[in-house]
């Protein structure tokens, strides 16, 4: 409840994971104020410790669903955008070297891959909306 109260859909957290791990951490801080009288707690630096390690998890957690859905979404490409994606982002290559290969100007290069680049985005975004984690 508490991060669905401070959720700011006007200005909404670059990186949703860190931002409700933060406030999560806050949360246990508070708790553990109230709990002082008890024997056996956690230091502040441990809880620190403990939230960062979390953090970084969900963080890796959400690079790798990410890229797990990028590549059926690579997957999914017709064979014309794949077989320019490969050229593009072969290794030396540059807009002008595969405009030249592939017959097209360098603006059009560029085009296609924003097309491509945006393609691939949104398919990214519904994947991983239909698995319930965008």
């Amino acid at each position: 409840m508490v991060m669905w109260e401070k959720y700011d859909e006007t200005n909404p957290p670059e990186d949703f994971v860190a931002w409700g791990c933060r406030i999560a951490y806050f949360k246990i801080c508070d708790y553990r104020k109230g709990q002082v009288r008890q024997r056996v707690t956690f230091s502040d630096a441990m809880l620190a410790r403990m939230a960062e390690t979390l953090a970084t998890e969900a963080t890796t957690r959400h690079l790798d669903e990410r890229r797990e859905a990028l590549e059926c979404c690579l997957g999914k490409l017709n064979r014309r955008d794949k077989d320019f994606l490969v050229q593009r982002l072969e290794e030396g290559a540059t807009a002008q070297t595969t405009a030249e290969r592939t017959g097209r100007s360098v603006a059009a290069v560029y085009k296609a891959m924003a097309k491509i680049r945006s393609s691939l985005g949104d398919c990214v975004s519904r994947t991983l909306a239909m698995k319930g984690r965008a």
